[in-house]
């Protein structure tokens, strides 16, 4: 429930329980701090009761898309005719009207509908796992060109006379008795098609607002309003009405949802007018029409919505603040910067009966500026959104119920423009504070519709589960019955579960006791085995070892029992391979000790190579000698699992380490003695280097098998 806010009461009136102890200063602070104060849910129950996003999250149902409730302006139904600019030109709308009356691309009913399910009208913002976004001035002036400050479309709807006003204004009126009052786009459509030739001046002007009001201009808070009503509709009929324009460019200019096939544009015509200029809409000027079977796009689309980051998103289509616009490949039409000091005000906006409260605080990353968390709320009060023509038929004067808002509109506008104001510094964005926003908005809103293909009982205690217990898991069965598999479902149960695991984590590392990370490390191990195994993959468990000593000494008492050959009879021949190896080692340790600067010969080469030897306890390394390859099993043969080995134990390591200092030690010793005489040296070096390329590892153990 959306928190008592001072700005939503009448006339600055305080919550019931605070009213009656106003006069007290510790209790206007407190009362000051709730009207502040975030909910635990930013979710309202009016408005989540029928949501769509509820009940296909929570009840699974599965709805059907949108339809679209627009008519083309361009082409042959209502063309455009030149003779009507002087006259637009005077309202400001021309830029607007040259726009949709030469094209419009084609609309996506099923990818405006899944972003319709993640609207919030307590917010005016879509809810999304990479944060709030939403339609904003900004978008208006850059897509549609259209003028901000004004007057606001406010008008008396009343009907008494509205017959003789039409007569008035575009010199025709409809006959039928049963319209109440305003005229259909067909009768517009039918009887102001086309501007009689050779008309005079006064025909070409009604002509001309008649074809203003068949394009129609409100476009912000009318949108709003829409998406405000077709977020909670669920019937068969139901359907958005609005500009679509802005909101399928909008989407197309930020997301990769939906997003269509560029075609070639077609030639834009400016006749050498500013203000006939393109806008950003030029950029999604043709584009290939939508093709598949709708209920399978919308699902795919709510798929997609359900794993987009913010990675994946072009927060500044516009280009970055300093600099909007200039990345765009044709000159835009000056209106669209026009009236960019306006784009971040947050102020009603009015059109007839609807108020829609303009929030861009919640959006910041979409100007490139640090988004607060949480954002400041502004309650957008259901009593606003309930007035309707329909509902409130009674109420007709819209000018004087809403003259509050329109003051306030205005009011923001002359404290933004008036010179002494002055400007609030502004925070560039930070990666580390959006992140935490992120962290905040999910746990006080809904961003995901589609449900996790597991729950977090599937993954068991680290078993491999029985794969007929697995395929009764309802995902799979439904996978493999062709019933819309859903990768993004998978995804969205491995992110959950990695998050619980990294927060368990957090918690064992602020215990610092060793038992309580070794039962998070055996707890974290059993659930990467279930989760591996949920997914497909699979494991071998390995039992490590505590030291080497250990594993030599259960081979050497056990070899006999546990090693078999190919042919099923006991290895006897692995004493002498390991004693070979271990030749071998020495034999390279050796080499090794002369590129280090030994001077002293084979007889030091070979007293370091006993004491290593003796020291390791002639220890078996990693390295797989030639026998053990002759002597593995053919691929046919059952493989024997063997435990993993250590190279050293510490302390092994660490005689290792002493002996190559005391090493070095010499090789400086040696190399001072002999640094007056460096050719006999060096000769010593090669010979024995040349002795020891002879006598190989791989000469040796030739040997022995022969």
């Amino acid at each position: 429930m959306a928190p008592w806010s001072h700005d939503a009461a009448p006339d600055g009136a305080m919550p019931p329980d605070l009213k009656k102890h106003a006069g007290s200063p510790r209790n206007l602070f407190i009362f000051a701090h709730i009207c502040r104060m975030e909910p635990e849910s930013i979710l309202d129950d009016h408005y989540d009761k029928w949501h769509r996003g509820r009940i296909m999250a929570e009840k699974g149902e599965v709805l059907k898309w949108l339809h679209l409730r627009c008519h083309e302006v361009h082409g042959k139904k209502m063309p455009y005719d030149e003779r009507y600019t002087q006259y637009i030109k005077k309202t400001g709308l021309l830029p607007f009207v040259h726009l949709v009356s030469r094209s419009t691309p084609h609309m996506n009913p099923c990818a405006i509908t899944a972003l319709v399910d993640r609207w919030r009208p307590e917010t005016h913002s879509f809810h999304l796992p990479c944060g709030e976004m939403t339609v904003t001035l900004q978008d208006v002036s850059m897509t549609l060109a259209l003028p901000i400050k004004g007057e606001p479309v406010c008008r008396n709807t009343a009907s008494d006379g509205w017959r003789e006003a039409m007569r008035d204004l575009i010199g025709n009126a409809p006959t039928m008795e049963k319209m109440s009052a305003g005229a259909p786009y067909s009768w517009i459509q039918r009887n102001f098609k086309k501007c009689p030739e050779g008309a005079e001046d006064e025909v070409v002007e009604m002509y001309a607002r008649a074809y203003l009001w068949y394009v129609g201009t409100a476009a912000l808070a009318y949108l709003y309003r829409q998406l405000d009503d077709a977020c909670c509709k669920t019937g068969k009929g139901a359907s958005i009405g609005g500009c679509m324009l802005l909101l399928s460019i909008w989407s197309w200019l930020r997301l990769p949802v939906g997003r269509p096939i560029e075609m070639r544009r077609n030639d834009w015509k400016d006749h050498g007018d500013l203000l006939r200029y393109p806008t950003a809409a030029y950029l999604w000027d043709n584009t290939e029409p939508f093709h598949g079977e709708s209920n399978e796009c919308y699902m795919r689309y709510t798929s997609q919505l359900d794993a987009l980051t913010p990675e994946k998103v072009t927060w500044e289509p516009y280009g970055e603040p300093g600099s909007i616009g200039r990345h765009i490949f044709f000159r835009l039409n000056p209106k669209c910067l026009e009236e960019a000091h306006l784009w971040r005000m947050n102020c009603p906006l009015i059109c007839f009966y609807a108020v829609e409260y303009h929030l861009p605080d919640r959006v910041m990353r979409q100007f490139g500026l640090f988004q607060e968390t949480p954002p400041p709320w502004k309650d957008t009060r259901i009593e606003l959104h309930e007035l309707d023509k329909i509902r409130q038929k009674k109420e007709k004067n819209w000018p004087i119920r809403h003259r509050h808002y329109i003051s306030k509109f205005k009011a923001i506008i002359r404290r933004i423009e008036d010179p002494k104001t002055v400007p609030v510094p502004l925070q560039p964005f930070d990666s580390e504070a959006f992140s935490r926003y992120l962290f905040w908005l999910g746990s006080v809103s809904r961003l995901y519709i589609k449900p996790p293909a597991f729950a977090h009982v599937d993954v068991g205690d680290g078993t491999y589960p029985d794969d007929e217990d697995m395929a009764k898991l309802d995902y799979n069965r439904r996978t493999r019955e062709g019933r819309n598999p859903d990768p993004t479902r998978e995804l969205r149960f491995v992110r959950e579960e990695v998050s619980r695991v990294l927060s368990d984590a957090e918690l064992a590392l602020q215990s610092g006791t060793e038992s309580t990370l070794r039962v998070f490390a055996e707890r974290t191990k059993n659930w990467a085995r279930g989760l591996c195994a949920l997914l497909g993959c699979r494991t071998i468990e390995a039992t490590s070892p505590t030291s080497s000593y250990e594993q030599n000494e259960d081979e050497d008492e056990g070899g006999g029992e546990d090693e078999v050959d190919g042919d099923g009879e006991d290895d006897e021949g692995g004493d002498e391979d390991e004693d070979e190896d271990e030749g071998g080692d020495e034999d390279e340790g050796g080499d090794e000790d002369e590129d280090e600067g030994d001077g002293d010969g084979e007889d030091d080469e070979g007293e370091d190579e006993g004491e290593e030897e003796e020291e390791f306890g002639g220890q078996q390394h990693d390295e797989i000698g030639m026998s053990q390859l002759l002597d593995a099993p053919a691929p046919s043969q059952r493989l024997k699992r063997h435990k993993p080995r250590e190279p050293y134990t510490p302390d092994e390591w660490n005689k290792k380490k002493a002996l190559e200092e005391e090493r070095a030690r010499k090789a400086e010793r040696v190399a001072h003695e002999d640094k007056d005489d460096d050719g006999p040296r060096r000769r010593r070096k090669n010979e024995h280097r040349m002795k020891v390329n002879a006598d190989r590892p791989s000469a040796k153990r030739g040997k022995g098998r022969e």
